[in-house]
């Protein structure tokens, strides 16, 4: 076997640079034309995207996934918002945890930085949260579930319960 020189090296290297250039724009004609929204062949909704095999799944404990989520994080902090303050003594009230949707609607509405607390919990640690539990199979089918909590801590009484949840995002 003979070891090519340098120039040989270089010109072997320009012309598969320029085979690999011209074979990348080689597409059929009638992509260049079509917008990408023609390209989608068939409406997908939200639930197809996220559920593609139908799998069976319930939100009904997601708001105490997420409020006892949001209790271990902050921990024992010295300074808690009053709105948070609220959902740990009730948290720890009792043996069972016991909270609802209106007790994270009641986060949001207590006071301002309760609400842009919460908001941020659920914007950057809830997903997180998700794929690092041994409790949850399939995180994605939680982008909903989270999707509609960051949105309602703007107006929490436009929160969406978990029955409407599970009838909007997996049927």
């Amino acid at each position: 076997m003979q070891i090519p020189s340098d120039v040989e090296e270089e010109q072997i290297l320009d012309q598969y640079v320029l085979q690999q250039d011209q074979g990348f724009n080689q597409y059929p004609l009638e992509y260049e034309i079509l917008m990408p929204e023609q390209l989608v062949t068939k409406t997908q909704t939200i639930s197809q995207i996220i559920n593609p095999k139908k799998q069976k799944f319930s939100f009904k404990n997601f708001p105490k996934l997420l409020g006892n989520t949001l209790v271990k994080k902050i921990g024992k902090k010295e300074k808690v918002p009053r709105g948070i303050q609220i959902l740990i003594d009730k948290r720890l009230k009792t043996r069972q945890s016991e909270i609802k949707i209106q007790d994270l609607q009641q986060v949001c509405q207590t006071d301002e930085e309760s609400k842009l607390y919460f908001q941020s919990f659920v914007q950057n640690d809830m997903f997180i949260h998700s794929l690092n539990s041994n409790k949850i199979d399939n995180p994605m089918l939680l982008i909903p579930a989270i999707s509609n909590y960051w949105a309602a801590a703007q107006e929490p009484e436009k929160m969406i319960s978990n029955s409407l949840m599970n009838k909007f995002y997996l049927s």
